[in-house]
């Protein structure tokens, strides 16, 4: 098992995506990740999360592993849920950047070096994703917009869509919280909040 991890400079951007019985998606979704990041001419890795899976998802990571050597995996014995999981990647990731994304194929993985090119352009933070054609069911699709609307009407908050699993920042902005179940929804205002600084 993996221990936690800090940045030493050798990996420059760390994917984490956690999976909950996701083997189906997973062989198209790193060979994307993979696609995706061949561009950056940098050194990254992936951190698949298995959720305490009860399909083939661990067996399949494993497998995949001798495909893509930038591939790491984290095994959460029982089933803890999407921040617990998400958490678990975040405090292994080795990474200077850090990026997060769902394992379902609902986030595409070639926005990931378009979003680092805007955090290090723009000398934020954390950048958000943005679901704009969401392949969802209509009732998730209004819950989902009226929690958006309610958490940034509370928090005085300007993300489009906080609760959008591709994320990128960078890796101190992320030191400091503790995240607690159903946070990950939120890890913008929380990174906000928590006054995160950067050189």
């Amino acid at each position: 098992m993996d221990t936690s991890a800090k940045s030493d400079g050798s990996i420059y951007l760390s994917v984490v995506t956690p999976a909950y019985n996701e083997a189906e998606n997973l062989s198209r979704l790193f060979s994307e990740i993979a696609t995706a990041l061949s561009t950056l001419d940098q050194p990254w890795e992936i951190i698949c999360v298995d959720d305490g899976s009860v399909d083939d998802t661990l067996g399949l990571v494993l497998e995949l592993m001798k495909k893509h050597p930038q591939l790491r995996v984290v095994s959460l014995q029982n089933r803890s849920g999407q921040t617990a999981a998400l958490d678990a990647g975040l405090r292994r990731a080795r990474g200077t950047f850090i990026a997060t994304l769902d394992a379902d194929l609902q986030n595409d993985p070639a926005d990931i070096p378009r979003l680092l090119e805007v955090l290090l352009s723009k000398q934020c933070g954390l950048v958000n994703g943005w679901r704009t054609h969401r392949r969802d069911p209509w009732v998730r699709l209004v819950s989902t917009r009226f929690a958006n609307n309610a958490w940034k009407w509370l928090m005085h908050e300007r993300v489009h869509d906080s609760g959008c699993g591709l994320k990128v920042f960078r890796r101190e902005c992320i030191d400091r919280l503790k995240l607690f179940n159903g946070m990950n929804r939120f890890l913008p205002a929380l990174v906000v909040h928590d006054s995160c600084t950067w050189g």
